[in-house]
């Protein structure tokens, strides 16, 4: 659980201003993209893929982590967070180049840019609840190497949040049809035993959950021009929880770990 404080309206998934400040706005996935790393404990040396990579963050902490023996692909379908990618850690002119990391616009259901058996590890941060499950497991399998580990986060589909039912509610409101982007309906959180379905029919073996509590808000789904009305509306809903303790929503994380066998 977590105070609701200090949190600034965001603007759209894929313009360029979004992907300026992923980092900043994305704070709360990066951390959670760190502890499931963590938990991987991924060895120098090692081979990893990076679904939805953004501006390559967390790609490059692993690519630092397997060090110039191994390497570090990212693939992401934002152009603009692609390019902020290539031309932070992939122009030889600047200090944090990194020649062990690459960076490909990609699509993480059919992961065509890569061989069969290919990787140690694949790594998905806050991606899976945009995806076709069954299909990108496959591909995920695919490109694993027989032992290979895949790792995923996402908001956890078997616990209530209060965040998603407000906006919700505030978005479903007359003064915003017509304007609203589909990004919230393209949210499919997952449960336990919707990830142990597609991890067994992909082929995946030895799966592991654990949960960890945290609150978001997002509104980029909010086209930036009525941003600010609709920060004051969520602000207006989320008043309405205030305690003692001040405004607190729960909303609970969800990392998944599978192997193929």
């Amino acid at each position: 659980m977590a105070d609701i404080v200090n949190k600034q309206p965001t603007s759209s998934f894929e313009n360029e201003k979004s992907a300026q400040s992923y980092n900043e706005d994305c704070e709360d996935q990066l951390k959670l993209g760190r502890f499931m790393i963590r938990k991987l404990n991924i060895p120098k040396g090692a081979r990893v893929l990076d679904i939805g990579c953004g501006p390559g963050t967390l790609t490059v902490e692993m690519a630092d982590d397997v060090g110039p023996t191994g390497s570090v692909s990212g693939i992401d379908l934002g152009k603009e967070r692609m390019k902020i990618a290539l031309q932070t850690y992939k122009n030889p002119e600047v200090d944090s180049f990194r020649s062990n990391v690459s960076f490909a616009l990609g699509d993480a259901h059919n992961l065509s840019l890569f061989p069969d058996d290919h990787f140690d590890y694949v790594v998905a941060n806050t991606v899976i609840h945009f995806l076709d499950r069954e299909k990108a497991f496959k591909a995920f399998f695919r490109v694993l190497k027989p032992g290979g580990a895949f790792a995923a986060s996402t908001m956890s589909g078997d616990h209530y949040c209060a965040f998603l039912e407000i906006k919700r509610e505030v978005q479903s409101r007359g003064y915003y049809r017509g304007h609203i982007e589909p990004t919230m309906d393209l949210f499919d959180f997952p449960t336990q035993s919707d990830l142990k379905k597609h991890f067994s029919g992909a082929g995946f073996r030895h799966f592991s959950f654990e949960l960890v509590p945290s609150a978001v808000i997002y509104i980029r789904s909010f086209p930036e021009s009525i941003q600010a009305t609709a920060w004051a509306n969520f602000e207006a809903e989320y008043e309405k929880l205030r305690t003692d303790r001040g405004i607190v929503v729960e909303s609970v994380w969800l990392t998944a770990y599978a192997t193929k066998a």
